[in-house]
């Protein structure tokens, strides 16, 4: 029989929670997903139309956590619950004494971000960031497919307001059972933040992976029938339900990811900088958010996020994760 997950790792999309899944899973009292972003308990908000959906079926979404033994967590990982609105509640009927983290990262770099890994993953038709940020604001969002995918997986603006994302889990969940995490803390003092997040999890807090390299860096699709072909639906079939049904989740995950994150997919991406001009002005715009957020979080995040400085070793891993 399998294991139920008492650990969910919500999000944000774009702040490190792939690389955060991968350190967990190698902890001997962790079990962690071999898929990361199943979203079962995100129906509002389903993957992009492109990509395969692992399923709708609570029997099939617990074999994911079949390979599980005695260990003490069995979590899994999707940025989509930070943003649906079932979600806790959904989650919460399915295990009320699941332990809930995030990561939250600097709210403009994380909408950057995303708007450069939805269009490099063809998600997103509109390369120049701040025209899509003006098309999202249009009433028909740019266009019916953009509109379509608007309406699943909300603006950038939207995803970045944190404060009414994370109110509907503390207003779910006990405080307790949720454990916060802010990316740019993280990348400061991985092996610090870690270890309070193995406290929080009340597992061995000595553990520690083998690095703290960030994992699913910044890249760009390849162009080319390669690529389409491995990102083909039926391709997507094969990876998901397919192979684990041969070989086992785990096994068939790594050679997913092996080759949806290798040389033959992926390039690195080249370097993109955000406007100063257009920083401010999304600064601004979220700026009652983030005093929210503050508030929420008993700390200055506009401190945290607008006024810190980082080291450049820092800034490079911040980077590397775009």
């Amino acid at each position: 029989m399998s294991r139920r997950p008492n650990l969910f790792v919500i999000g944000a999309a774009k702040s490190g929670t792939t690389s955060l899944h991968d350190y967990l899973d190698g902890h001997p009292d962790i079990y962690m997903s071999p898929l990361k972003e199943p979203g079962y308990f995100s129906p509002d908000a389903p993957p992009p139309r492109k990509h395969f959906k692992y399923t709708d079926s609570l029997e099939h979404y617990l074999t994911l956590f079949r390979d599980a033994k005695d260990e003490k967590v069995v979590g899994e990982s999707s940025t989509y619950y930070l943003y649906s609105r079932q979600a806790p509640g959904l989650i919460h009927a399915f295990e009320p004494n699941a332990r809930i983290v995030v990561m939250l990262r600097n709210p403009v770099d994380m909408a950057f971000s995303m708007h450069g890994h939805r269009f490099t993953h063809d998600n997103e038709s509109i390369e120049d960031f701040a025209a899509a940020l003006a098309a999202d604001s249009a009433p028909d969002h740019g266009g019916p497919e953009r509109d379509e995918r608007i309406r699943r997986e909300g603006t950038y603006i939207e995803r970045a307001h944190y404060a009414q994302q994370l109110g509907r889990w503390f207003d779910t969940f006990p405080s307790e059972q949720i454990h916060v995490m802010v990316f740019e803390d993280f990348i400061a003092d991985p092996q610090a933040e870690f270890g309070r997040l193995l406290e929080f999890l009340q597992v061995d807090p000595s553990y520690r992976p083998e690095d703290f390299s960030p994992h699913n860096t910044a890249h760009r699709l390849k162009k080319g029938p390669v690529t389409r072909i491995i990102r083909s639906v039926p391709a997507q079939w094969v990876r998901h339900r397919g192979l684990p049904a041969l070989i086992g989740d785990q096994r068939a995950a790594r050679i997913g990811r092996r080759i949806g994150e290798g040389g033959l997919v992926r390039e690195d991406a080249p370097k993109r900088k955000l406007d100063p001009q257009l920083r401010e002005r999304l600064e601004a715009e979220l700026s009652d958010d983030i005093d929210q957020l503050s508030q929420m979080l008993g700390r200055d995040m506009k401190d945290t996020w607008q006024r810190r400085k980082v080291s450049a070793a820092a800034a490079a891993q911040m980077e590397a994760v775009s």
